[in-house]
């Protein structure tokens, strides 16, 4: 079992999966395997459709995890259990009509200009942190877009194009994309250029010269919010406040779509919908938070 995860594993990496996804589903398919060997499974073909089933119902009933990450977890099976079957691991795909828990979806977490701004203040004494703040805020890119972003993705305007550019590099399910940022971001940009060690290619690395991870980063702005006494929130709610922001501002929905790199227009129409957010714009541009 385990070498079957193993094999799974490697084939999601080949997928070009962002390494929190592939954490994410090793962890949910290795607490499926103790589960398993726990009860005496020493083979997948002998899983069946009520064992799999009694297995999220001990999940759903030990009081550890809630239905949301319990219908996460089972994402996780069912598209270990399609591997098993286009493997020929397994006769049959067993996990198709397991039934997700139902659990309530809460409006996205947007927070208020006097928050945004108390996250501001509190992040002037750490330059870096600060600037990594206002990216986010102003751009709306993906924390894992922030970290891998390289001096050559800047593209600072030029006589023949009065253009201010970043690229965000194709990564995972990411499509690549080139957004138009203000000077102000440009200018942070910049600044983080002539502070940075020569010798990496990444713009946020570490005092020794190593690539900044997302753990980290994502460390450091948790601590800020807490210092800013901003609670109940995440790095990602930067992203979604920048989004409902635009839209409430009058972006058009498919430009904003291309430029957040959502990979369905869907994605940015649900926020519209859930925040009630009408007329629909039709402004091709972003605006300063």
């Amino acid at each position: 079992m385990d070498k079957v995860l193993e094999k799974f594993i490697k084939v999601l990496t080949e997928q070009d999966k962002s390494n929190s996804t592939i954490l994410a589903y090793k962890k949910d398919i290795e607490q499926l395997i103790l589960y398993l060997k726990q009860n005496n499974f020493k083979d997948f073909k002998k899983v069946s459709k009520e064992d799999l089933d009694k297995y999220v119902s001990k999940l759903l009933n030990g009081g550890q995890f809630t239905p949301k990450t319990v219908s996460r977890k089972l994402n996780s099976i069912k598209t270990f259990f399609r591997f098993l079957h286009l493997q020929r691991l397994v006769n049959t795909n067993i996990s198709l009509d397991i039934r997700h828990p139902k659990f309530e979806n809460k409006l996205p977490r947007i927070l208020s200009k006097q928050e945004f701004m108390a996250l501001r203040d509190a992040t002037k004494s750490n330059r870096r942190v600060y600037i990594i703040v206002e990216i986010l805020l102003q751009t709306g890119i993906r924390i894992g877009e922030l970290s891998r972003i390289r001096t050559q993705d800047i593209k600072p305007k030029t006589k023949k194009d009065g253009k201010n550019e970043l690229i965000i590099t194709k990564y995972s399910s990411c499509p690549e994309r080139k957004i138009l940022i203000t000077e102000e971001v440009m200018a942070l940009l910049k600044e983080m250029i002539g502070s940075r060690k020569p010798g990496n290619e990444y713009l946020f690395t570490t005092k020794t010269g190593k690539n900044l991870l997302i753990r980290n980063i994502r460390s450091a702005i948790d601590r800020h919010f807490e210092k800013a006494e901003i609670e109940n929130t995440s790095v990602n709610d930067l992203r979604n406040t920048f989004i409902v922001y635009q839209l409430k501002s009058g972006a058009e929905p498919k430009f904003l779509a291309e430029y957040v790199g959502h990979e369905r227009l869907s994605s940015t129409y649900k926020f519209i919908k859930e925040f009630k957010i009408s007329p629909i714009g039709n402004k091709k541009k972003i605006v300063e938070l």
